[in-house]
């Protein structure tokens, strides 16, 4: 018995000490692609998409980390209609700016 609860607070440690705090927590702007619609690139809704950009630093002042949105997917009409209506499926729903921290952190100490 003592041996599962050592194993508990050893994990709780390792997960407290892996953390992000706000502090290290970049916001980012919402890029949103007005000109995508002319092209056909839309939302559910019919608007433009949209996502946030963080430049790279360093030796990867060129690379970009992409990250997906995981969930994103609607299969019968009345669950593209329901996402149409909120972030999932519109842009004009997404928050002005988006919170990258851990391996999406600009700060160099933090993701190498």
């Amino acid at each position: 018995m003592v041996d599962h609860w050592l194993k508990l607070l050893i994990c709780l440690v390792v997960a407290m000490s892996a953390r992000v705090t706000s502090t290290e927590i970049d916001n980012v702007t919402i890029t949103i692609l007005d000109n995508a619609v002319a092209r056909g690139a839309v939302c559910l809704d019919g608007g433009p998409p949209a996502y946030y950009f963080s430049k790279g630093f360093g030796d990867g002042v060129n690379n970009w980390l992409i990250d997906l949105q995981g969930g994103g997917w609607c299969n019968t009409p009345e669950g593209c209609a329901y996402r149409s209506n909120h972030d999932t499926g519109s842009s004009k729903y997404k928050t002005t700016t988006a919170r990258f921290g851990g391996m999406k952190s600009a700060n160099q100490t933090k993701n190498p």
